[in-house]
């Protein structure tokens, strides 16, 4: 793996508390559009798809994001958040890049939306699936 200057590697799995080991994980929105609506039907082999795990996840923010504090949800197919949670976002090798742990260990398998804002901005919605 090449680094630019001024980067480090990140470990493979880094420690949550209990013991229990996180998986680092990268979500890609760069070029993800904002869901407008449920389509009924399955989901398209893009979808990004997150593991069924404790997760270090680095969420790749769309263009123009912007750096500070974002929240975040995971909203189930009946429109109940399953977790909130937040984050910082900072730019790093020109990528926004927010930062934050979830924990998808005991979530059933399937599509979800995923929920961000700048704090107390707007909401965007990306589909996901869970494996």
């Amino acid at each position: 793996m090449r680094l630019l200057p001024g980067t480090k590697a990140l470990p493979e799995r880094s420690e949550i508390a209990g013991g229990a080991q996180a998986v680092e994980q990268i979500l890609d929105l760069r070029l993800r559009g904002v869901s407008r609506g449920d389509d009924g039907g399955e989901p398209s082999p893009d979808v990004p798809r997150l593991r069924r795990a404790k997760l270090d996840l680095s969420i790749y923010l769309p263009v123009g994001s912007e750096d500070g504090s974002y929240d975040i949800a995971l909203i189930d197919a009946a429109g109940h958040a399953i977790t909130t949670l937040s984050g910082q976002a900072r730019l790093e090798n020109f990528v926004e890049v927010l930062l934050t742990r979830l924990d998808l260990s005991k979530v059933s398998p399937g599509t979800y939306e995923l929920r961000l804002r700048r704090t107390q901005g707007q909401w965007n919605s990306y589909s996901i699936l869970v494996e």
